[in-house]
C-alpha cells in the first residue's frame, strides 16, 4: 500500500487529466526520498536497493522509447503497437504486484 503523501501526489498529478514533465519530475523525486528513507533503515545492499535502480532504469527507457518512437519513420499504427506493448508491461508489473502483496 502507498504512503498517505505519495497517494495525495498521484492524486495531484492526475487532478486535470494531464501529466507534465515537471509532475513526472516531481513524482520521482518523492519516489527517492522514500527509497532513500527505506534504505537507510534496511542498508544500501541488497534486493531493495536493485529493484529501485531497476526501476530508475525501466523509467528512463520508458521515457526515451516514448519520444523515439512519436517521431518518423513510425507510422501513427505502429506508435500504437509500441505504446499498446509499454501498457502491458506495465499491467504485468502491477499483476505482479497483486499477485505477491
Amino acid at each position: 500500500m502507498i504512503s498517505k503523501k505519495m497517494e495525495e501526489a498521484i492524486h495531484e498529478i492526475y487532478a486535470d487529466s494531464n501529466v507534465s514533465p515537471l509532475e513526472i519530475i516531481k513524482l520521482r523525486n518523492l519516489i527517492d526520498e522514500t527509497a532513500a528513507g527505506i534504505l537507510r533503515e534496511e542498508g544500501r545492499e541488497g534486493i531493495l536497493d536493485a529493484v529501485g535502480k531497476s526501476f530508475d532504469v525501466t523509467n528512463e527507457l520508458l521515457q526515451l522509447s516514448i519520444l523515439h518512437f512519436s517521431k518518423p519513420p513510425y507510422t501513427e499504427s505502429g506508435r500504437a503497437a509500441v505504446m499498446s506493448l509499454l501498457e502491458s508491461e506495465i499491467e504485468l508489473l502491477k499483476a505482479n504486484l497483486q499477485a505477491f502483496a
